[in-house]
């Protein structure tokens, strides 16, 4: 398996398990059930691990797929738009992992935590799956360019 395969499966993890794992918290919130809101937690923190995976294999995806074909400046131009997006949501996705991982501790210490913490949560993974679909679309049309035009 090559790095632009392994790039192209583990993208999708954080992009749609970003939208699920935000739909599942504010399901826990509503029903104020505490297993489905660390069900919920444990999904952002694993869309962490893969948006990691996801970022740190993008170059080597990239390189690969150069090999394979010819790409003029506008190629090349539109990878990095996609590579400085991928950034932008590979760190609010740690971001948002860690915020997680600060509301399991408090579940863990016996107190549930704050109600900021919870709704940036919920903001955070609503904003982020948006951020995820307009960085697939980049990505997409990297070696489409005539949807562009």
């Amino acid at each position: 398996m090559n790095a632009a395969q392994v790039h192209l499966i583990v993208v999708h993890v954080p992009a749609l398990g970003c939208v699920f794992a935000t739909i599942v918290l504010l399901c826990g919130l509503r029903w104020r059930e505490e297993r489905v809101q660390k069900l919920a937690l444990s999904g952002f923190v694993l869309c962490a691990v893969f948006a990691a995976i996801s970022y740190y294999s993008g170059p080597g995806s990239f390189e690969h797929i150069e090999q394979l074909y010819w790409f003029d400046n506008e190629v090349r131009a539109q990878a990095e738009t996609h590579a400085l997006w991928g950034r932008g949501g590979f760190i609010g996705m740690v971001l948002l992992g860690l915020g997680s991982l600060v509301a399991w501790l408090s579940f863990y210490q016996g107190q549930p935590p704050a109600r900021w913490l919870k709704l940036t949560l919920v903001s955070g993974g609503g904003v982020l799956f948006l951020v995820f679909v307009w960085i697939a679309h980049q990505g997409g049309i990297i070696r489409r360019l005539e949807m562009v035009h």
